[in-house]
């Protein structure tokens, strides 16, 4: 793409207070370790070597730590929302930017795991911050990678002049529906990010971005109230699980 004389302007996160260290999961739970490694893992064939370099990592640590080189991780408070990391994460980046909320003219929320089932965090964080009744609040969610593609849109909005400033916005809170007698439980921390997206001197700003799809590892890590099921079936409490193993572990997750 073309260079855009936009770029983030102020850059705001929350974490948790609690820290959950590693010692956290039981004795059984790392004894099991060997057991859990059911087969071998595939490294994914990549053409770009730094990703190929990654993957070799993350699947070297799965082969030989049970927690994969992660040693402590922030949870969210059981009286707080996701939307409210989310807010208290925008009033940094909001502070950082030198604007005002009356500043903002588009929302764009991702969140891993919103306040409520069916619904986005947009208008939470919209009336949270106590932002304009004609700025737009929408969610892109692309997951882990929800930044690029929200980055994508305002800029494209900043640069054709619609839009003065976009609130970015990420959030997870795993710690609400992981099994943490589960492998998986032990790669995820609770908190949230955001960046004001704005116009910037004609030499700076957005030279970028590079992304690819492919849609077969959809199912690789899902949320589901079990292990094959769909999120809508069943009444147990909903958890991260992997809808199709194989492209998980290829992914590197230890699921």
């Amino acid at each position: 793409m073309a260079h855009l004389p936009v770029g983030i302007l102020g850059i705001g996160t929350y974490l948790p207070k609690e820290v959950r260290n590693n010692d956290f999961w039981d004795d059984s739970f790392t004894a099991t370790f060997e057991e859990r490694k059911r087969g071998d893992i595939t490294i994914p064939e990549l053409t770009d070597p730094v990703a190929s370099d990654i993957a070799k990592e993350v699947i070297g640590k799965y082969e030989s730590d049970p927690f994969r080189g992660s040693v402590e991780r922030r949870v969210l408070d059981a009286d707080l929302s996701p939307s409210w990391m989310e807010i208290e994460a925008a009033r940094v980046a909001i502070d950082r930017a030198n604007i005002k909320p009356s500043d903002i003219d588009l929302v764009i929320t991702a969140s891993m795991v919103p306040d409520v089932l069916g619904s986005n965090n947009a208008a939470l964080v919209h009336h949270g911050l106590g932002l304009r009744r004609d700025v737009a609040s929408v969610a892109i969610d692309n997951h882990c990678s929800s930044l690029l593609p929200s980055l994508n849109f305002a800029a494209q909005l900043v640069a054709g002049g619609s839009v003065k400033c976009a609130l970015l916005v990420q959030s997870v809170a795993f710690s609400r529906i992981l099994d943490y007698q589960k492998p998986l439980s032990v790669n995820f921390g609770d908190g949230a990010s955001a960046a004001i997206v704005g116009r910037v001197d004609a030499c700076r700003g957005v030279l970028g971005w590079s992304s690819f799809t492919d849609g077969s590892y959809h199912r690789a890590a899902a949320i589901a109230p079990k292990l094959g099921g769909e999120w809508y079936q069943g009444t147990s409490r909903r958890v991260v699980a992997a809808l199709d193993f194989e492209k998980g572990r290829t992914l590197g997750l230890k699921l």
